[in-house]
């Protein structure tokens, strides 16, 4: 006797990205897909907002191209025409540093050539000595020569990068970035979050003299296209 099978009815908490996604695959699977969110708007921390009579995007505004995978979900819904390349000018980080008035002054300075999440690929290098100072540049300079045992154990990204590479490599630019990036805290973000970081880590230690065990991880670029790409309208481009 022939049953009658009914889609599966399934709820999915939350309209950011990541509900979004799954709202998509389940519907695309014969799924009867309810998608609940509290606010009013959806696409979670991804939105636009005005600051001082400039639009600009809050959230993520860029995409690493290595992988295709989003450039791929955006061919799918019909976006690739809207793909802006970014100009080949460079990112900054902007640190509140104290010591300067009430909240503490902020510090921009160029990102210097990056690892993971913002570890200098280089640290002795001038941009690495501008952001880190003297003090932190050296500091980030020795974690090749560290014992495997130091940061081991570590649970989060912040206990890691400070243990291997100092306070200010975590303070000036792991941290900026994780927040542009991850839109959270490195102490709030599992060393497994970070591509590669974890293995990298258990692999490597400190077994090369010439390149940190933190900076391995990141994989290399892709030569055949920028770091990033944005799926934003071009005025947001240089």
């Amino acid at each position: 006797m022939a049953t009658d099978r009914r889609p599966s009815r399934i709820g999915v908490i939350g309209g950011g990205i990541a509900g979004l996604i799954a709202a998509r695959d389940l519907a695309a699977a014969g799924a009867d897909v309810l998608l609940l969110e509290s606010s009013e708007r959806l696409g979670g921390r991804i939105r636009r907002e005005e600051l001082d009579g400039m639009h600009i995007d809050i959230g993520a505004e860029s995409f690493a191209t290595r992988g295709g995978g989003v450039e791929e979900l955006l061919a799918d819904l019909g976006l690739q025409d809207a793909l802006v390349r970014p100009a080949p000018l460079g990112a900054w980080v902007v640190e509140q540093r104290s010591g300067s008035g009430r909240d503490g002054a902020a510090h921009a300075v160029p990102l210097p050539s990056a690892g993971a999440i913002g570890i200098p690929a280089e640290p002795l290098s001038r941009a690495s000595r501008r952001a880190l100072g003297l003090v932190g540049a050296l500091r980030a300079s020795i974690e090749p020569l560290l014992p495997h045992s130091i940061g081991q154990g570590s649970s989060s990204v912040a206990e890691l990068v400070r243990a291997r590479l100092g306070r200010r490599v975590l303070d000036r630019l792991v941290r900026p970035v994780a927040l542009g990036v991850y839109s959270a805290d490195p102490a709030d973000l599992d060393i497994s979050a970070v591509s590669g970081l974890a293995s990298a880590f258990a692999r490597r230690g400190s077994s090369s003299p010439q390149r940190s065990s933190c900076e391995a991880a990141a994989p290399p670029p892709d030569p055949r296209s920028p770091a990033s790409a944005s799926a934003w309208p071009a005025w947001w481009m240089p």
